[in-house]
């Protein structure tokens, strides 16, 4: 054997010292039984005959056990009709906390549990609304604003908000007792009130035992406009919400024949309330305030045609009755000029805001002859007081009419034209005065004077050839001005 062979040998036998040591400590470190098994198997003779083995057993992995849950809080179906309970305030933590398994409730959170589920209390606005009722049944009006006043003040709605039939309604309380103990100012500032929050219609039908008093509540509304004046605008506001009163009642139930009956009646009177009201406005020479309200019921969509006509005609008498009120105003010989011109300019506005279904165009040409003729008559009246440019405003008005007859305007033209033609001639003499004295400077201010003026009326529509003589006469005045200056 060579040394290298040697070498090799000796190292192959310290592997398997190495090897079989550290088989015997992996052996050793095994559990009892399994050493217990391996030596039976070990000690077990192999049989003559191989036996099918048995099937094996599928291995099926042990399941650990769930975690405990820490997502959010399980959420349970609300009843139908049921609200929301609002979240109890807790404590802040600066660390987040686990939630904690749904429990049970003690009987008394039970309780609250149910007692939160049920409808919302009633809005106190309609106890306040019922006290009031009954209050007005009995003829207790003081009692009733009484009892009302302070819940209106209390729950005064923020500018925008949503229209509100319980407030208009208390408001109407307060404006018939008010009325019933002769306070018609307040009783008419309580019915503005009303009208102002109440709603356009009724989209929501009212509570039950509000239902069930409505047509109570509309008979005492009824009554109670049957004894204001016939021509007043307090009891269109009270028929109004009588009217409101019922369509509101209607949208929670079915209308019985009863109801339906009184919402006639109130419509009828509240039909026939917006003619009287407005005839008596206009016989109050309220103009503005009689087509105001007239034009509500012609707004209104579920007015009868057979009363449409009568109420545009109102309007239309309204409209022709105030201009003619202004022009007499204008006209009037104790009246300042500045008041007859804002006069005639208040009719010449609402002329021209009238739509062209107001009036017939008979009666819209009839108004705007008017209207020139109070601007003409002004104008006439400087020309004979010798104020001729204070002439020219009234006249350029009555030029600047909207579809003045030909005729008319051939008129105001040929009065401008001459009254101008008057200006000038009178400046005339006034500067040759002037320059005679050696107040050149005056003389020339004169002149621009002139000049501006005749350079206005030009502005204001006239032709040159309207205006010849005034050009030429100070073209006249400017040669003498210039003569004077060598």
């Amino acid at each position: 054997m060579t040394l290298e062979e040697g070498l090799i040998a000796l190292l192959a036998g310290a592997a398997a010292i190495l090897l079989f040591v550290g088989l015997a400590q992996a052996l050793d470190a095994r559990p009892a039984g399994s050493s217990a098994r391996s030596r039976r198997r070990s000690n077990v003779r192999p049989a003559t005959s191989v036996e099918p083995a048995a099937p094996a057993r599928p291995y099926v992995p042990e399941i650990p056990p769930r975690p405990p849950y820490t997502g959010p809080e399980r959420r349970r179906s609300r009843r139908p009709g049921s609200r929301p309970r609002p979240a109890s305030p807790s404590p802040p933590s600066e660390e987040p906390r686990e939630s904690q398994p749904d429990l049970p409730l003690v009987p008394g959170a039970q309780a609250a549990a149910e007692a939160a589920a049920l409808p919302p209390h009633m809005d106190p606005g309609f106890d306040a609304l019922e006290n009031a009722l009954t209050l007005q049944q009995e003829g207790q009006h003081s009692q009733v604003i009484e009892a009302a006043v302070p819940h209106l003040e209390a729950g005064r709605p923020v500018e925008e908000a949503e229209p509100s039939f319980t407030r208009a309604a208390l408001w109407t309380m307060v404006g018939v007792s008010r009325h019933t103990l002769g306070d018609i100012e307040g009783a008419q500032g309580a019915l503005e009130a009303a009208l102002r929050e109440a709603p356009e219609g009724a989209s929501e039908g009212c509570p039950e035992r509000v239902a069930a008093a409505a047509a109570t509540a509309t008979r005492q509304l009824l009554e109670a406009a049957d004894a204001m004046s016939a021509t007043s605008e307090e009891r269109v506001a009270v028929l109004r919400m009588a009217v409101l009163w019922l369509e509101w009642r209607i949208v929670a139930a079915p209308a019985t024949e009863e109801v339906s009956v009184l919402l006639d009646r109130a419509r009828e009177a509240l039909w026939d309330g917006y003619s009287l009201a407005g005839r008596g406005l206009m016989r109050r020479r309220q103009f503005a305030q009689a087509r105001e309200l007239v034009r509500q019921a012609l707004d209104l969509e579920d007015l009868p045609a057979a009363r449409r006509a009568p109420l545009a005609e109102l309007v239309a008498r309204s409209i022709v009755r105030e201009i003619g009120r202004l022009v007499a105003t204008a006209r009037g010989t104790e009246t300042p000029e500045a008041d007859a011109l804002d006069a005639l300019e208040r009719g010449r506005e609402i002329l021209a805001a009238t739509s062209v279904n107001a009036v017939t165009p008979g009666q819209w040409h009839a108004a705007n002859r008017r209207i020139w003729s109070g601007y003409m008559r002004l104008g006439r009246r400087d020309i004979v007081g010798f104020e001729l440019e204070a002439a020219l405003r009234p006249l350029f008005r009555a030029l600047h009419l909207r579809d003045l007859d030909l005729g008319l305007e051939r008129k105001t033209r040929e009065l401008l034209a001459r009254t101008v033609e008057r200006i000038s001639d009178g400046a005339g003499e006034t500067i040759d005065r002037l320059l005679e004295a050696g107040d050149r400077d005056a003389a020339m201010q004169r002149w621009q004077d002139v000049r501006g003026i005749i350079q206005k009326t030009r502005d204001q529509g006239l032709s040159h050839e309207e205006l010849a003589h005034a050009f030429g006469r100070a073209r006249q005045m400017l040669e003498k001005i210039e003569a004077t200056k060598g």
